[in-house]
């Protein structure tokens, strides 16, 4: 049964208060959700109301990024150069593991926060699938790895970034992946893929939305907009779960 629609006051609140989360969340906080609604201007129980524990919040910030990134696997895959979707992909996935940490918490954690991130998981997974598929048919990669197998090594590669010996090097994230991409896809012509450094980082230019301050995460309408009394629990707090 589809969900009911929320009103528009609802549907403005719920998106200050994911925007605000996420900045506080970039911004390295520790998200308590009595603090999210004085940040996002809006009541404590309408923060309550919307995500009535911290990991719910996080949770619904990893759905946001899960289904930008299943939007970018469609394009990609109906583009005609499947070695250049495949990049793309891998630069998105990349990416949104070192600027998401509650993504990159349910992206591979053994057991998903609730159905709807499940559910993403497995579509964006699926569709990963097709691409790889399309990949080692069309004779662009060497068959062996699944698409599982991908979002480990993309983890892994987010991992090396933010521990890499050479801070402060902006090419080092498309280093790392170029390294990837030579073992997993066969080369064109004899040279090998990737092996250009463009000097890009793709470490923090590719994020498919624009950060916000929390200093500016208030709302648009300049005024409070509550939705009613709190829908109960005690704040709570979560870590970013990296």
């Amino acid at each position: 049964m589809p969900a009911t629609p929320l009103r528009k006051d609802a549907a403005r609140n719920r998106r200050q208060i994911l925007q605000t989360a996420r900045a506080m969340l970039d911004a390295g906080a520790t998200l308590q959700l009595n603090a999210v609604a004085r940040e996002a201007d809006v009541g404590v129980g309408t923060v309550y109301r919307h995500f009535p524990t911290p990991e719910a919040l996080l949770a619904a910030l990893a759905e946001q990024r899960f289904e930008e990134l299943i939007d970018e696997v469609r394009r990609a895959t109906a583009a005609p150069d499947v070695r250049a979707a495949l990049r793309d992909i891998l630069e998105h996935g990349l990416t949104a593991y070192l600027e998401d940490k509650a993504f990159a918490a349910e992206a591979l954690g053994p057991a998903p926060t609730t159905e709807r991130t499940r559910e993403l998981r497995d579509e964006l997974a699926g569709l990963l699938r097709d691409l790889l598929s399309r990949a080692v048919s069309d004779g662009v990669m060497r068959p062996g790895i699944d698409a599982l197998d991908l979002l480990v090594l993309i983890c892994g590669i987010a991992y090396a970034v933010n521990h890499t010996p050479h801070p402060g090097d902006p090419g080092v994230a498309s280093r790392y992946l170029n390294a990837l991409l030579n073992g997993v896809l066969i080369d064109n012509g004899g040279v090998a893929e990737g092996a250009a450094d463009d000097g890009r980082d793709i470490s923090k230019g590719r994020a498919v939305s624009k950060r916000h301050a929390v200093s500016k995460g208030r709302a648009g309408d300049g005024g409070r907009v509550d939705e009613g009394p709190a829908g109960g629990g005690a704040n709570g707090a979560a870590s970013s779960r990296a």
